[in-house]
């Protein structure tokens, strides 16, 4: 059984430090941007998920470190600490809050706060219904759709269409 040296713990700390830290910033960006900030990075496989996943090179030694570590760091107050100060920064910080407006309807694995039933009622439901008619919007006139489009112009809009339809009725739990 290997031990996990000095400069490996030093290297995995930091690591879960800057996981955790970018996590915080783009939840509190997403909070400031209007977005549902605690669906940031809360689907296994999201970006911007505060955990060791796709650290490359961690052997049985390094994962059993990271747990006890992550344990000791809540248990004495480290990792709140450390979320609040960072989640406080990304909430303040523009080009944070730009980034996360711009990602805020993508879905949690790309970043953003659409899930399946994420959008179903309140503020989040009128945002969810204001970006499928933006959606719908754009597509007609994409394919120009309109006085003298063709049947093929229509057909490729209809598809198009119904796309967006569709995630729109996962995002309000009606899919």
């Amino acid at each position: 059984m290997a031990i996990v040296t000095e400069a490996r713990k030093k290297i995995l700390r930091a690591e879960m430090k800057k996981r955790l830290q970018v996590t915080a910033n783009r939840r509190g960006a997403m909070k400031t941007a209007g977005g549902q900030h605690k669906n940031v990075g809360s689907v296994k496989g999201s970006r911007y998920r505060p955990t060791m996943a796709g650290f490359k090179g961690l052997t049985k030694d390094d994962r059993d470190f990271i747990k006890s570590e992550r344990s000791t760091n809540k248990a004495s107050g480290d990792t709140k600490k450390t979320y609040k100060k960072a989640f406080k920064l990304g909430a303040t910080s523009e080009p944070y809050i730009n980034q996360a407006k711009k990602d805020k309807m993508k879905s949690i694995k790309g970043g953003g706060t659409v899930g399946k039933g994420t959008h179903a009622s309140g503020a989040a439901r009128k945002e969810a219904t204001a970006w499928r008619r933006k959606h719908v919007a754009a597509l007609k006139k994409k394919h120009k759709i309109g006085a003298g489009s063709t049947a093929e112009q229509r057909t490729a809009f209809k598809a198009a269409r119904g796309k967006v339809i569709d995630r729109h009725k996962r995002m309000v739990k009606k899919a």
